[in-house]
């Protein structure tokens, strides 16, 4: 883990109106720095976030650098307490605007940047790619719902490739049934660019934690009953996971 303040996920962003469409959507990268906080000052924590940080972040949207950004709260799940991530459709732009980012913070506000280390001492750093996901790319970063869950996944490392088939012939039609549905707004599928050990992740939005739980469960039966024999490989593959239900406050740009 790193301890010193920088800017950031988990969560998200994609591709196109289906997986088989992939290859014609742009890809989406996203940086993410997941936050351990002290708990009685992590609202504070949001709050740095939102009114300094954020009109950094907005600028590098308005300015075509970036596709999104967005905070998330911890609601339930691991040490992680709070999450802020940022898009483009391009790595290299993704890693020049994060170091811009850091310079304009500690010109701009390096008082509020140590404050906020103080209560969030601890991060841990990851980049993902898109690689499947039920809308396209500015539309799932934009304008998303309150609610998010994530699952992350510890993989086999050179059997990544074959999960992620897997994933995108027997998951992606169901999760597109149950967006159908209305349990889920939107779901991403993303891949381990850089970071720790998680390699691959599984974002789900909607209107509530109790719809998106729901949908989950009818995914999971409905991939046992039409396909047990794909579910038990992936699961070989991806043989842990850790999950999170997350608070979404804020994502931007607001309305798509």
């Amino acid at each position: 883990m790193k301890s010193r303040f920088a800017f950031v996920l988990s969560l998200f962003t994609l591709l196109s109106a289906s997986p088989a469409l992939a290859q014609e959507d742009a890809t989406a990268y996203i940086f993410g720095e997941y936050y351990l906080c002290d708990q009685n000052r992590e609202a504070v924590a949001s709050m740095i976030t939102e009114h300094m940080y954020g009109p950094m972040l907005d600028r590098h949207v308005d300015a075509g650098h970036l596709i999104g950004w967005g905070l998330l709260a911890h609601n339930a799940g691991g040490e992680w307490r709070r999450a802020v991530y940022y898009a483009s459709t391009d790595l290299n732009v993704l890693l020049d605007t994060r170091d811009a980012l850091i310079e304009e913070w500690q010109s701009e506000n390096a008082d509020l940047g140590r404050e906020f280390t103080s209560m969030c001492p601890d991060h841990d750093d990851y980049i993902w790619r898109s690689v499947a996901t039920s809308e396209a790319v500015t539309e799932q970063v934009a304008g998303r719902p309150e609610a998010g869950y994530t699952t992350y996944f510890v993989c086999s490392a050179g059997q990544e490739a074959r999960a992620d088939e897997i994933f995108q012939e027997t998951y992606a039609p169901i999760l597109d049934r149950h967006v159908s549905a209305g349990h889920f707004n939107s779901w991403g599928w993303y891949a381990h660019v850089s970071g720790g050990k998680y390699r691959r992740i599984l974002t789900y939005d909607g209107a509530d934690h109790k719809a998106i739980l729901a949908g989950i469960q009818g995914m999971v039966a409905d991939v046992q009953a039409e396909d047990a024999g794909a579910a038990e490989e992936f699961s070989s593959i991806c043989h842990s996971h850790d999950d999170y239900m997350w608070d979404i406050q804020i994502s931007r740009p607001e309305g798509g």
